[in-house]
């Protein structure tokens, strides 16, 4: 593969990630953190490498992963989605922030 081939492959990629829309695993809407979710959020922020941070429709579980030398594997934000619903006992859960920056669309 010549550095042309591998230049073009990567702005094709970032073409077509940027049409494929919003992420269906990021929450949008209204959702208000419960106290005890806010606090996690706010030690998540602290984290030295804060990875994707989970949160229930109604604000009131939560989860969260760091990324250990600020890298995040392919596949942790579900499994951090999956972790949450099972602390909320099936109530689902969206990503509320990734990488210290909220991403939930609409956050209060």
């Amino acid at each position: 593969m010549t550095m042309r081939t591998a230049i073009l492959a990567v702005m094709a990629g970032a073409l077509v990630s940027g049409c494929l829309g919003p992420d269906p695993l990021v929450g949008k809407g209204a959702v208000n953190l419960s106290p005890v979710v806010q606090k996690g959020f706010e030690q998540y922020q602290q984290e030295r490498s804060p990875g994707h941070f989970a949160v229930s429709a109604d604000g009131r579980y939560a989860q969260y992963n760091y990324c250990p030398d600020g890298r995040c594997l392919r596949g942790l934000k579900n499994s951090v989605i999956h972790s949450c619903e099972k602390r909320s006992k099936g109530s689902p859960c969206k990503i509320y922030a990734a990488y210290g920056e909220i991403v939930w669309q609409d956050a209060e």
